[in-house]
């Protein structure tokens, strides 16, 4: 389930990257006030207005009374300022085509969010019938999203023979490079192991140094020691795995003494 809400992900960040080429090219201005394409708030005007041309002939009203989420409306001031834009747009696509491709992938968007959503309903109930996935979000910085992402990676983290393991496993190791006479003094992390759930784990790991009392205490200590921030969050990162470990191995909710 969550390697298939990622693929959806994936259709819905290359449909939006579609829809930034379209609006590039036909009314490059709407980005300067609505800034993120992949939002309601975008998708709405633009399945209404597609073009710079058909903004440029909308009413201020209408366009300020337009909803995008059911409950709120674009607003005057923003609808004046787009209007506005509209008016002296440098964009030249305004064809049927152009048109219909807007339309279109806006459509998409709006199905492919209901369907993330939807997706995420159906693995944060997964997650809730599973007993070390539930007991994971226990740890800070690790919210349902990580839990399922972990759970649908490792299975039991518990199965491994140690947190080391674990580790070793994700790969958050370091891996000394001697190559004749160059002897590294700092190692990095090892290309081997699941770059995908390294990659998972990152931002909750930023997150969680600066929400977890436990994992900050350690991060702090590490950059008070004179370490680089990178090498500081890879370790945390790690002792957060030896958390998930302690949590799955105990089948109990995190407190910091069980990951010590």
């Amino acid at each position: 389930m969550v390697r298939h809400r990622d693929r959806l992900r994936q259709d819905f960040d290359d449909r939006v990257r579609q829809l930034r080429r379209l609006v590039d090219l036909g009314f490059p201005e709407f980005r300067r006030y609505v800034r993120t394409l992949d939002s309601m708030l975008a998708t709405a005007i633009l399945a209404e207005y597609p073009t710079a041309e058909a903004v440029a002939k909308a009413t201020p009203r209408r366009l300020a009374k337009l909803r995008y989420d059911g409950r709120h409306a674009v607003g005057s001031e923003l609808a004046d300022q787009i209007i506005a834009a509209a008016k002296r747009s440098v964009g030249q696509h305004h064809g049927p085509a152009y048109r219909v491709q807007v339309r279109d992938i806006c459509q998409d968007l709006d199905l492919w969010r209901r369907r993330l959503a939807d997706r995420d309903d159906d693995i944060t109930r997964l997650l809730d019938e599973h007993e070390v996935g539930s007991l994971l979000t226990s740890i800070d910085g690790i919210g349902p999203s990580t839990a399922a992402r972990l759970i649908a990676e490792l299975g039991d983290p518990a199965r491994f023979d140690s947190p080391a393991a674990l580790a070793a496993y994700v790969g958050v190791i370091p891996a000394l490079r001697h190559s004749g006479k160059r002897r590294p003094t700092r190692a990095g992390i090892t290309p081997i192991g699941n770059a995908r759930l390294r990659t998972a784990l990152w931002m909750p790991t930023l997150t969680a140094v600066r929400r977890n009392p436990w994992l900050k205490a350690f991060y702090d200590r590490l950059r008070a020691q004179g370490k680089p921030p990178k090498l500081a969050l890879v370790a945390a990162m790690r002792k957060l795995l030896v958390a998930v470990y302690a949590v799955a191995k105990a089948r109990k909710p995190f407190v910091p003494k069980l990951a010590d």
